[in-house]
């Protein structure tokens, strides 16, 4: 059992914990002392360490139990597994200066360990857990870090030069946008001018068209502060977008990986016109050059400390096809899409603010009116939960929002034709960075389970009741755990 597992189980609260007296610590002494006369949990040795910590680290103890230091905790608690942090609740990390002693005395192995298990394995989504906490690293050990990651991306543009074989296993760690949030947590202006000829090389020497843009894609992640290369970056990544490329997201409740990228709806190749019978038979082929690979510069920029034009081979004219292009941005399912990925451990928070729950405060829908004057139709929630309600209407295009808190009822707009239902806990607004790496800023519940994404996704039918001139209500519960709708007459 692990030294702070021991502490743990003493159960004595975190604030507590540092303000421990020297009679305190006896008086533990003398329980844990006992206890080894008990059982065999613990031994002479294991109660010799832990008051030892009490006495000497307390503070620095406490500190590393502090909710906002769970990640790091579980990363030194952690053998063989990779740790997740997860940006879903923003904390301003507390510590003394002498923390970083601590951490540095204690754990620098176990730390170091950890890298090398990530790197090893390009597991940079772990890694980048790690670096959500630097600065409590040691300047050493971010040293080591920077060193390791500069010698991946030595060896990964060298094995694009030489054409290595499975240069896509090689070049892994190129396609993941963790690996460079990592470089950007370390200071991104160092690895700038390799981050420049990873670009170069990759245009010149990858040939394979999806391993090509998910590795653009993903290097759009990396914050640049040359104008110029973070332009080519920044258009490169447009067109990786475009071409269906998308960064790989975790849902919350659902298994983790390295992080990374996919591409789907891609088509490199030539479309087939229908048979033209009058021609005997042929067939004719065309290429729709409407966003063409040689397009991923569009001025040709050179990086400021980088005299080689960022150029596209002449043997990359392929191109995607109109029918590729006519569903570039679409987002299936619109609103539940979003908060699936608002809701991912993938999504970077930048900031977040709590707000009151209404309309207006969420800012889904600037200047729509929840209470209609005179209205035939009213929702009511007859839960106890906050919830917002995304209607459909006949005839309108765009999607309504209804924020109803518990036992609320509302005057909406008549003609509904279905609804979502989105609720969870702690409404908040978010400051996030999109897969184009833009911030923008969104409403969602800081508190979302998996339950309440299956309730999101279920699409409920209102269609209006026949009746004569009475009122309409639609009436929302939630029965084991699924919300129910109904439709009927006001009374």
């Amino acid at each position: 059992m692990s030294l702070f597992k021991q502490i743990e189980n003493l159960g004595i609260p975190i604030k507590e914990l540092a303000e421990l007296t020297e009679q305190d610590i006896i008086r533990i002494e003398k329980k844990l002392k006992a206890q080894v006369r008990l059982d065999n949990t613990l031994d002479t040795n294991d109660v010799v360490k832990i008051v030892h910590a009490l006495r000497k680290e307390k503070v620095n103890i406490a500190t590393l139990f502090q909710g906002g230091f769970k990640g790091l905790l579980d990363i030194l608690q952690s053998e063989n597994e990779f740790v997740y942090k997860v940006n879903s609740r923003f904390t301003q990390l507390k510590f003394e200066p002498d923390f970083i002693r601590f951490l540095a005395s204690n754990f620098e192995d176990e730390l170091k360990n950890y890298v090398e298990r990530c790197i090893r394995v390009d597991h940079y989504y772990g890694l980048h857990s790690l670096l959500y906490y630097t600065p409590v690293i040691s300047s050493e050990l971010l040293q080591l870090i920077s060193r390791r990651l500069e010698q991946k991306l030595d060896f990964m543009i060298e094995s694009m030069r030489i054409g290595s074989e499975q240069i896509e296993i090689k070049t892994q760690a190129a396609a993941n946008p963790f690996f460079y949030r990592c470089l950007n947590r370390l200071g991104g202006i160092q690895f700038e001018s390799d981050i420049s000829t990873l670009l170069n090389t990759t245009l010149e020497h990858i040939k394979t068209k999806k391993w090509n843009f998910r590795i653009l894609f993903a290097q759009g992640a990396f914050r640049a502060i040359s104008d110029n290369l973070k332009e080519a970056l920044a258009q490169n990544k447009t067109i990786a977008f475009n071409a269906g490329t998308r960064e790989k997201t975790y849902p919350a409740g659902k298994p983790k990986g390295k992080g990374g990228t996919t591409i789907s709806r891609f088509n490199s190749g030539r479309k087939r016109r229908p048979e033209n019978k009058a021609s005997g038979g042929s067939y004719h082929y065309f290429i729709w050059p409407i966003i063409v690979a040689g397009m991923l510069l569009l001025r040709m920029i050179t990086a400021d400390h980088n005299d080689r034009k960022i150029e596209f081979p002449s043997n990359f004219q392929e191109t995607i096809t109109l029918e590729d292009v006519l569903h570039l941005g679409t987002t299936k399912g619109g609103f539940v899409d979003l908060m699936k990925y608002l809701h991912s451990d993938t999504v970077e928070i930048i900031a977040q603010r709590d707000i009151a729950f209404n309309l207006k405060n969420t800012n889904l829908a600037p200047g729509q009116t929840s209470v209609i004057s005179a209205s035939s139709l009213y929702i009511k929630n007859d839960t106890e939960r906050s919830i917002v309600v995304i209607a459909e209407r006949h005839g309108l295009a765009n999607s309504l929002y209804y924020c109803l808190n518990p036992n609320q009822q509302i005057a909406v707009l008549p003609q509904l034709s279905s609804i979502r239902i989105y609720s969870g806990n702690e409404p908040q607004i978010i400051d996030y960075m999109d897969d184009k790496g833009d911030i923008l800023s969104h409403f969602r519940f800081n508190e979302f389970t998996q339950l309440d994404l299956w309730n999101l996704e279920a699409k409920h039918s209102v269609n209006a009741v026949f009746n004569t001139g009475g009122k309409q209500l639609i009436t929302i519960t939630l029965s084991q755990s699924a919300y129910r709708v109904k439709v009927g007459l006001l009374d």
